[in-house]
């Protein structure tokens, strides 16, 4: 199992402010705290935190990288975010994350060669997330796919189911589970 620390997160108030403040022993506590709980990776959000996101971003890594040499997870919806983070980082880098579609997956693998980092993909395409386990399954294997065509290795992608929450969606654990098996 590895797990993700997802704590580093500007959608918290007090990482928000830490951010705006630039106050690293902030953010260096939730790492340690989240070290110790077992965390294998630290997952870095910026989130809706005042100001550019990519020196938002590069303050973030930077202080984290100042108390840990653990793989950092950069989580942003921004490709050029994205693209600023993982060439700052020192420490190992997971990129999470993109959709299941030819352009964005073709984007982030060239990205994830470039750079030495492992990828999270979600299944995810233009539609939306799927409802039945065969698109998801498909989606999957468009995944690896096209990472492997990119020149990843299978064992640097990971892929993310998206289970919708049950109340909104309540046949989604089941194909997600079919999906996985």
């Amino acid at each position: 199992m590895f797990i993700i620390g997802e704590r580093i997160n500007g959608m918290f108030r007090g990482v928000r402010k830490a951010v705006e403040a630039k106050d690293n022993g902030v953010i260096q506590d939730l790492a340690a705290k989240q070290i110790e709980g077992g965390a294998d990776a630290l997952d870095i959000n910026v989130g809706p935190v005042k100001g550019k996101a990519i020196d938002n971003m590069l303050w973030l890594i930077e202080a984290v990288q100042e108390a840990t040499s653990v793989p950092l997870c950069i989580d942003t919806p921004k490709f050029e975010v994205m693209q600023e983070a993982v060439r700052a980082c020192k420490n190992p880098t997971l990129m999470n994350s993109t959709k299941a579609t030819e352009e964005e997956l073709e984007r982030y693998v060239a990205l994830a060669v470039e750079t030495n980092s492992r990828l999270i993909a979600l299944t995810i395409d233009a539609s939306g997330v799927p409802s039945d386990t065969d698109s998801r399954v498909m989606m999957g294997a468009t995944i690896i796919t096209k990472a492997m065509e990119g020149g990843m290795n299978v064992p640097d992608v990971f892929i993310d189911p998206v289970i919708l929450p049950v109340n909104v969606a309540p046949k989604q654990p089941v194909a997600v589970m079919e999906a996985i098996r």
